[in-house]
């Protein structure tokens, strides 16, 4: 078997991966992704192996090199002695680099209003209606106001119970692999671990309110953004609010940003900039 060398992992499955051992399931593979399942404990754990081209992320294990996956989807490959059994070839797990994907935290560095943040960032392109909904000041599209409402007055009272509601009702809205309503989610729990002391408080029933509502895929994103992990991209963008006040630099990155997937980008920055006003006025009591 061809052995291939991993590069880089995310620091969120790091720890994950450092215990794999037995079946390995091929979810789904993409001309640049492959996104596999396998069992740590009593929990599964979704990863996604990498070309050497792509982002690094919290979930990512990015390669030396790109092999052809071809007819491997719904395979299984086998975890052993730090090696991935998969296919033809054997994934090497030695002597690489563990991406830094905690995000970074303001610690009151607040150097952008909500307001300034969504100037800058209205007259970028992309194709999200959550996106143009919080840019204009709108009504969310797709998401009933009474569950906006639940999840904004969850945020303010650090309220588990109403937070947890309105990830069940917010969960799976929307298409692909990753739905517009679990991106929002995401962009949501960004910035509460941004802006807010009590993060993991607020995040934990948020992802519990979505378990089971949505795909494997979007679950797991949602899993490593409650716990304060996210992609280079965003990171960038967070350092770069949390050290610079430029409008430049800060639409550089968002840009960055909304090029992820069709939409995902966007949505995500949505629920950002959507709970940024929440966690300022909050953070600063």
């Amino acid at each position: 078997m061809t052995g291939i060398r991993v590069r880089r992992v995310g620091a969120f499955i790091a720890p994950a991966v450092a215990h794999a051992a037995g079946p390995v399931r091929v979810l789904a593979v993409f001309p640049r992704h492959l996104y596999i399942i396998f069992r740590v404990g009593d929990e599964d754990v979704t990863a996604i192996i990498c070309a050497p081209t792509e982002q690094d992320g919290p979930l990512c294990i990015v390669l030396e090199q790109w092999p052809d996956w071809t007819g491997l989807h719904g395979q299984y490959g086998f975890f052993q002695n730090g090696i991935l059994k998969l296919g033809l070839y054997n994934i090497i797990f030695q002597d690489f680099c563990i991406f830094p994907s905690a995000v970074p935290i303001a610690e009151g560095k607040v150097l952008r209003s909500q307001s300034e943040l969504i100037e800058i960032a209205q007259t970028i392109q992309h194709g999200s209606e959550f996106l143009s909904s919080v840019l204009v000041g709108k009504n969310l599209s797709f998401i009933k106001d009474d569950d906006v409402l639940m999840l904004e007055t969850g945020l303010r009272e650090n309220n588990a119970s109403l937070l947890q509601s309105s990830a069940t009702a917010l969960a799976g809205v929307g298409m692909g692999l990753t739905p517009a309503g679990d991106d929002f989610l995401c962009g949501v729990m960004l910035a509460a671990w941004f802006y807010m002391p009590e993060a993991r408080a607020l995040c934990a029933p948020l992802r519990h309110g979505a378990l089971g509502m949505t795909t494997t895929l979007s679950y797991a994103f949602l899993d490593s953004a409650a716990a304060g992990h996210a992609s280079a991209v965003w990171c960038a963008f967070l350092d770069a609010l949390k050290t610079s006040d430029h409008a430049s630099s800060l639409y550089k990155h968002m840009v960055a940003v909304v090029a992820h997937g069709a939409t995902s980008g966007a949505d995500a920055l949505a629920g950002f900039l959507w709970a940024a006003g929440i966690m300022q006025t909050e953070s600063s009591r």
